[in-house]
């Protein structure tokens, strides 16, 4: 008797769990909602010289019906920084989020991300930036007093 109450009680709570997420998970997408549309959502900068800025503007634009907020564009490290659009995005306009990576003191391939968060109906878009930082090329310059040193050899 226990064990069938105990069963009984059980799938009552099981029922009861399945209902509560079925209507979670069903609530209706919103038809107006802002869309936000990228031109590209990936930056290949190529061989760039350690020390140079590298800078890219990734466009996009607002194909829904309601204005669209960015509300952040999260870098993945902070050699990365990134600039969004502080007003709202009208349907149909277009803007830009600038990504920036810091060349000094990281020679090598890089690939680094920026997830941008917004109102959008999909709320999540990752950016990619990728490039080889090459290695500054350094000129030998003459001293003063070894330029004076040979000259007096002279």
């Amino acid at each position: 008797m226990r064990k069938t109450f105990l069963s009984v009680i059980a799938l009552l709570c099981l029922f009861s769990t399945e209902k509560l997420l079925a209507q979670n998970t069903t609530t209706p997408a919103n038809p107006n909602a802002p869309e936000i549309k990228f031109v590209t959502v990936k930056h290949d900068f190529g061989n760039i010289k350690e020390g140079e800025k590298a800078v890219f503007e990734f466009e996009f634009t607002n194909t829904g019906h309601e204005p669209l907020i960015i509300q952040s564009a999260q870098p993945s490290c902070s050699c990365t920084a990134s600039h969004v659009p502080k007003e709202p995005v009208l349907p149909g306009k277009s803007e830009k989020i600038t990504a920036e990576y810091g060349t000094q003191g990281r020679v090598g391939a890089f690939t680094k991300t920026i997830n941008v968060s917004s109102n959008a109906s999909t709320p999540s878009v990752m950016l990619t930036i990728t490039g080889t930082v090459q290695a500054a090329t350094v000129t030998p310059s003459l001293d003063k007093n070894q330029n004076t040193m040979s000259e007096q050899k002279k």
